[in-house]
């Protein structure tokens, strides 16, 4: 099992420094015996995690307009 200490003290570490927590993880040889940069790029894919946020959305507070749109849609997007 991923040890959650490695995962809990590099993203301490990267809201203390204002560093990413993604490239700490990533260099970490704790995290990396157990997980590839596929398993990582899979596990920070932003799309994959909100890929449900609108039917979410809409099951709480009604269908959005036609047209609006998606939070999804624009997950990652400045």
């Amino acid at each position: 099992m991923m040890p959650y200490k490695a995962v809990q003290e590099n993203a301490m570490s990267a809201w203390e420094s204002e560093t990413s927590f993604r490239d700490r993880v990533a260099a970490d040889a704790r995290i990396t015996k157990y997980l590839d940069a596929k398993a990582l790029a899979h596990t920070f894919d932003l799309q994959r995690q909100l890929r449900y946020v609108d039917a979410i959305f809409d099951r709480v507070f009604g269908a959005h307009p036609a047209g609006e749109k998606s939070v999804a849609g624009s997950a990652g997007k400045h």
